[in-house]
């Protein structure tokens, strides 16, 4: 016999809370083609140094040395290949702000082309892979022109750029995407003053605008994403202009012709240090620092009408200063951040079952009949003071197949159109959750 299962998904740590020996600024996420989550930032314990750590599924380790790079690392990026090695770029105060690229051999990380490469006083790196492994490279940097962003790749010897140099319209982002038919797109808010939002694409001899030059003004932050299907979707933050409310995080997606909001404006959250992505489902997905709640981390996502929050909003102790979101091969949300209480050390979450054990039998608060099952299936409550008023059904790895809203003691499901295998069943009453489990074969 088994008890009621507090079985639920909610946010939880990844190892500790707050596992770098001290503050951590610039994080990025990445994770392994396993699924394993590696985090790189600028290490206040030696001097903003780089340090990369992947969690082994009980603790947090260093991979290879940490402080590794030769001086003060911000604009950090950490990616996987295709072949699954960890490289990470950035900008190296001590190379006069030149961007680096370098890549984990198993032992050490080293260079990639020279420590150091494009020309003098570099920001904002990104860093990208093909499918078939050549690594991309975008960041903002000084030229004639003054600051615009360019994108280089290194052909095995040296680093290259991919069509002209410094050709953004002006300086303010290089968050740097290959689409799912591996072209590259980058996007940023470009601009002195007004910040207006691009987003360019490189054809094989130029790069060009999608949808037209400065879609959107007054936006700060603009990261980009690609569904499954490979539309292109961004997320940025609206400053003070009319019909716009000021901190108001905005998505729009391209779809073919031009640019449209995907919800209202502000209608996700108010806040900053936003990432967005995509499940490997194909559900929109967003991080940020939540105004509503007092900059703590937030995930929301798009149900294809409106944004609802995923878990709990304000989920971490205190503030936060940026916000990375991945997904596990198998579907599993992640966030890094540097939270404010820790103090600004990494912490790294992931949204998943918290169960403690489901119950190989029936759970005693409710019948399945018959378990298992092939086409139909009975769910009644053994307690006739109370009512179901849902029923949802998930697979293994958290994705929900089924739900059902009534008022009945008894729920009859027909199951002919999921596939065999095990199911978790959550049955909510009008005073109680449950949990069960049948299977369908």
């Amino acid at each position: 016999m088994n008890n009621v299962a507090p079985l639920d998904y909610q946010w939880t740590y990844v190892g500790d809370s707050g596992f770098s020996e001290s503050g951590a600024s610039n994080i990025s996420l990445s994770l392994s083609l396993g699924g394993q989550p590696y985090v790189a930032f600028s290490d206040q314990s030696f001097e903003g140094r780089a340090t990369v750590m992947m969690f082994d599924g009980n603790t947090w380790e260093y991979v290879g040395n940490p402080g590794f790079s030769l001086g003060y690392a911000f604009s950090i990026c950490l990616a996987f290949s295709p072949s699954g090695e960890p490289f990470i770029s950035f900008v190296d105060d001590s190379l006069s702000r030149q961007p680096t690229v370098m890549r984990f051999d198993g032992n050490n990380w080293i260079y990639v082309g020279n420590a150091g490469f494009g020309t003098l006083y570099a920001w904002g790196t990104s860093l990208a892979f093909s499918q078939t492994g050549e690594v991309f490279v975008a960041f903002d940097e000084w030229q004639s022109l003054g600051a615009r962003t360019s994108v280089m790749t290194f052909d095995g010897s040296s680093w290259v750029y991919v069509g002209d140099s410094c050709f953004s319209p002006a300086d303010g982002g290089a968050d740097l995407v290959i689409s799912p038919t591996g072209q590259l797109f980058v996007a940023g808010s470009y601009g002195y003053n007004a910040y207006y939002v691009s987003v360019m694409k490189f054809n094989g001899i130029n790069w060009e605008f999608v949808g037209g030059q400065g879609f959107q003004s007054h936006a700060i932050g603009t990261k980009l994403a690609f569904n499954p299907p490979g539309d292109p979707y961004v997320i940025f933050i609206i400053l003070d202009k009319p019909h716009f409310p000021a901190g108001a995080l905005t998505v729009m997606r391209f779809d073919g012709y031009g640019w449209l909001l995907v919800g209202d404006p502000g209608a996700a959250a108010y806040g900053g240090a936003s990432d967005i992505a995509f499940s490997p489902s194909g559900e929109l997905y967003i991080s940020f620092s939540n105004v509503l709640y007092n900059h703590k981390v937030s995930v929301m996502k798009f149900d294809g009408t409106t944004w609802e929050y995923v878990g709990e909003p304000g989920i971490s102790p205190g503030h936060i200063t940026n916000s990375n979101l991945e997904f596990s091969p198998d579907g599993v949300p992640f966030i890094a951040y540097s939270n404010y209480e820790t103090p600004y050390k990494a912490v790294v979450m992931k949204y998943d079952s918290i169960d403690i054990g489901i119950p190989e039998y029936q759970n005693q608060q409710f019948t399945i009949f018959p378990n298992p099952a092939l086409n139909d299936i009975s769910i009644t409550l053994t307690n006739s003071r109370e009512q179901i008023i849902g029923v949802e059904i998930f697979d293994l790895i958290g994705r929900k197949v089924m739900e059902i809203k009534s008022t009945c003691y008894r729920c009859d499901l027909n199951i002919e159109k999921i596939s065999i295998g095990t199911y978790i069943v959550k049955v909510r009453t009008t005073q109680s959750l449950y949990i069960g489990k049948f299977c369908k074969g």
